[in-house]
């Protein structure tokens, strides 16, 4: 990613590249992924996600429902 922002920004080797990181409003990997999750899930929650997740996840709460029940 570091290589990536040095090509977008013409950054020489020397210049340091968190500056222009945080310029690009880019995130280290796992924060990204979380980000990108969280967008996801929020998504399906609103209705606003492709029927296929939706689908994906309703047996998913439904077993966690049913499992909170027998506990």
């Amino acid at each position: 990613m570091n290589a990536a922002a040095r090509v977008v920004m013409a950054l020489s080797t020397r210049d340091h590249v968190k500056p222009a990181l945080k310029q690009l409003h880019w995130l280290p990997v796992e924060q990204r992924i979380s980000y990108k999750l969280c967008l996801l899930m929020h998504h399906i929650h609103t209705g606003q996600a492709p029927q296929y997740l939706s689908n994906c996840l309703d047996g998913l709460f439904i077993w966690e429902q049913v499992e909170t029940q027998i506990m």
